[in-house]
């Protein structure tokens, strides 16, 4: 699908260890339907206030974690751009913000959590 091989080197495959290469195809394949009617009304003329909602609804809902989630709006915003979606550039943007904060909020928690566990 994107030139990368199925089989990255030293994988070994029992079911448990799964290869950054299965993993990134993973997240392609479970989220082509929705990134793909994404890009479709991105690139459309005029988008209805619905539609630039199920935009923004369906990038915070991709599945592959924050990482993936950031990059898909990211995607979507350089697309936004192009296609000169002023508005949708702008609640894109929001959105990253706070896809953005709430990582940042996450990983704080996680790490007030492992300080604690290290001084009980």
């Amino acid at each position: 699908m994107l030139g990368i091989p199925l089989h990255d080197g030293d994988f070994v495959e029992d079911g448990q260890s799964r290869s950054f290469v299965r993993l990134v195809y993973g997240v392609l394949a479970e989220n082509w339907e929705s990134w793909s009617t994404i890009i479709r009304l991105i690139k459309a003329r005029t988008t209805t206030q619905q539609e630039k909602e199920f935009v923004l609804n369906g990038l915070k809902s991709m599945k592959g974690g924050p990482t993936a989630v950031k990059t898909y709006i990211e995607q979507a915003i350089h697309y936004s751009e192009q296609f000169r979606q002023n508005v949708l550039v702008h609640q894109l943007k929001q959105l990253l913000d706070e896809v953005m904060v709430a990582e940042k909020e996450k990983t704080s928690e996680v790490m007030l959590v492992k300080v604690k566990d290290l001084a009980a």
